[in-house]
């Protein structure tokens, strides 16, 4: 029994499941390249190649940079926050997990990999998997008796989120099933521990205390330092020091926050009413305005925190990406100072612009 068990995991491991898929999909090799011997990508169904195209950037950085800020400005901070809370944390031991066992992409071929700027990452477990099972998992549990609304309907699009995103890693060639299964066993344990403690975690990080931002800065700063870094590939030095400043940044621009609004529990479940014209208007302007300074704040602070950390190690600018130190300090640095803008300066510049909070429309 046990070595059918292992066989059969080992079979889930394997290349041509991925490869399977892809067949199943119109994925296939083309005409051979004139000059060498590499071989072009056929899609037998090109508009499977957009719709999963679509789907994986939900899993992306790209993806999270505009969603976050919408959920603090035009949504609910006590969704949000719990979201944070529980994709940071399953983020990180995804990310850390991939870089400690170093597996390789599944083999080409028989899988056929489809140009990704992550093709020369590790592959076990897979972080879109991860990522958008936690995103899912959270917007369905903490708005599920807070929000009136079926919840079949919640299931049903939290299920095809995951599975959509999933799907649209194998079809680049990028996972085998156990890749998967993996990262949605991480979902499983922080999903689970979240739902138990999420609520005394936060409260605790947002306590009046001096000790919350304290021990905020202290862990986020000793994940980075015990992060398996000499095995990290590519991007996912840069995307580690990201994903926990996200989580420091957000709860310390929070903690510095007199109240958060949207914390009303009086009359759950509240109603779903589709937003007035006026209100629309409101929050794009919100929104928009926001991601201006967003925008302009990034690429200031950047290019600032890279120039000063690659004068105190004593390395050019141009250099900067090639040095793990500068390339964390960097980026963590970076993003924490944006997304204590996002939650902290960014509301009030709202107020000073005479931009309501249309967030608070939801649960008033």
């Amino acid at each position: 029994m046990l070595g059918a068990i292992i066989r059969f995991i080992k079979f889930l491991n394997t290349a041509e499941l991925t490869a399977r898929f892809q067949r199943a999909v119109g994925v296939h090799y083309g005409a051979q390249v004139a000059a060498g011997n590499t071989r072009t990508v056929a899609h037998k169904f090109q508009i499977l190649t957009y719709v999963f195209n679509v789907w994986t950037i939900l899993g992306d950085e790209f993806f999270f940079v505009l969603f976050l800020p919408f959920a603090f400005w035009n949504f609910d901070f006590f969704v949000a926050r719990r979201l944070v809370l529980l994709w940071s944390v399953g983020m990180y031991f995804g990310q850390a997990a991939k870089d400690y066992l170093s597996w390789p992409r599944p083999s080409c071929p028989p899988a056929i990999r489809i140009a990704d700027r992550y093709a020369q990452e590790h592959s076990m477990p897979s972080t879109h998997a991860v990522s958008s099972g936690l995103v899912a998992f959270s917007l369905l549990v903490f708005t599920a008796g807070r929000y009136d609304y079926p919840l079949w309907i919640g299931v049903t699009a939290a299920v095809s989120l995951t599975v959509m995103v999933c799907l649209s890693r194998m079809y680049k060639g990028l996972h085998t099933v156990m890749d998967l299964l993996c990262g949605w066993l991480i979902v499983a344990v922080v999903g689970i521990a979240g739902w138990l403690w999420a609520d005394a975690v936060d409260a605790f990080l947002l306590s009046p205390s001096i000790l919350a931002p304290i021990v905020n800065l202290s862990l986020s700063i000793i994940a980075l330092a015990i992060y398996p870094y000499e095995r990290a590939l590519g991007l996912t030095k840069a995307d580690t020091a990201a994903v926990v400043s996200v989580f420091c940044g957000i709860y310390i621009g929070l903690w510095m926050s007199v109240e958060n609004p949207s914390d009303v529990m009086d009359g759950m479940p509240f109603p779903i009413r589709v937003p007035s014209f006026e209100s629309m208007v409101l929050g794009a302007k919100q929104y928009f305005s926001g991601m201006l300074l967003l925008g302009v704040t990034k690429v200031v602070f950047q290019n600032a925190a890279r120039a000063l950390l690659c004068m105190l190690v004593g390395i050019e600018f141009k250099h900067g990406r090639d040095n793990v130190f500068v390339l964390v300090s960097h980026r963590f640095i970076s993003y924490t100072f944006l997304c204590i803008i996002c939650t902290y300066f960014g509301p009030k510049m709202f107020i000073l612009l005479g931009v309501p909070l249309v967030r608070d429309e939801i649960v008033s």
